[in-house]
């Protein structure tokens, strides 16, 4: 593959959104055939995988339950370089298996907005640095949730990053990872 400048922009295009795999090439195609026309130079088979993606990395996604296609893999890139945290549309759970899979020995804690003491749950993650999953979330969320999705942290006289979250600020480990997910199905 070619590097060019031009190819962070497609890379951002394809990480931009949640769009079906059918959409996102269609997309890609549209986008090098502009820059081909207009004379800007970019890569004409671009690959998110082959670009940013670590063969050895993608390899142990499939082990532990990512489907082996290349738009898994390129929506897994996303997930694990992303800096905001994933939401993943995921309605025959492959998504929900290999976030349970992958964080695993980092002791997952799966919570519900449904569960009474989620956000307690919650709170002791960010401040303990565990991974959660946060399953089965609608089209609306409890307000107090927004700080932590949104990633709005602030410094606290430690040095420390805090974030608000239900009224009270808490230590924000470096290693918290946090992933939500939906079965919403795709409208087409």
């Amino acid at each position: 593959m070619v590097y060019t400048p031009m190819n962070a922009h497609l890379y951002r295009g394809v990480a931009a959104g949640p769009f079906t795999s059918v959409h996102r090439s269609d997309c890609l195609a549209g986008w090098v055939t502009a820059c081909e026309s207009a004379g800007v130079p970019c890569s004409p088979k671009f690959s998110l995988s082959a670009a940013l993606g670590d063969p050895v990395k993608i390899r142990q996604w499939n082990i532990l339950g990512l489907p082996k296609d290349d738009f898994s893999s390129e929506n897994a890139i996303a997930v694990d370089q992303g800096r905001r945290w994933p939401l993943c549309i995921d309605p025959q759970g492959t998504a929900n298996k290999w976030i349970r899979n992958m964080e695993k020995d980092a002791q997952l804690l799966v919570i519900k907005l449904s569960d009474g003491n989620y956000m307690r749950t919650l709170e002791n993650a960010v401040q303990f640095g565990k991974p959660v999953l946060l399953e089965n979330v609608g089209e609306t969320l409890d307000a107090a949730l927004e700080p932590l999705l949104l990633k709005q942290t602030f410094k606290q006289v430690q040095h420390s990053l805090s974030a608000c979250c239900n009224t009270q600020n808490l230590d924000v480990h470096a290693d918290i990872k946090l992933s939500w997910g939906q079965k919403l199905h795709a409208m087409v």
